[in-house]
């Protein structure tokens, strides 16, 4: 599955355009105008590299109060900042709660 891209500095994913410089491809956000290697993916809230890719839950409310688990998705988790969330639920072999945001994709302009 492909890497959701978003901007580690204003959180917009529509405006990222990227480039090849040597073996790198750069990302730029046209939005906010930073730039940043593709492949050194770092946590919005400590700036820390140690990210994983993990499952969270996509649920629907079907009939009444009943819900439903309808697809997964992949998120990236800070190793650091999600620590509880991660012995919590990944330990476990369980997907992530819907609804929840990471740390590691966390922008602080942007209430969560």
């Amino acid at each position: 599955m492909a890497r959701q891209l978003s901007c580690p500095r204003c959180g917009d994913e529509d405006a990222i355009r990227g480039s090849r410089e040597a073996s790198r491809i750069m990302l730029t956000c046209d939005t906010c105008q930073i730039t940043w290697d593709r492949e050194s993916p770092v946590c919005a809230t400590c700036g820390g590299s140690r990210l994983l890719l993990t499952t969270r839950r996509v649920e629907s409310m079907g009939r009444g109060t009943q819900t439903s688990i309808i697809a997964t998705v992949e998120v990236e988790i800070c190793e650091t900042c999600d620590h509880e969330v991660l012995r919590a639920y990944t330990d476990h072999g369980q997907p992530l709660p819907a609804g929840y945001v990471p740390y590691a994709t966390r922008h602080p302009e942007r209430p969560d």
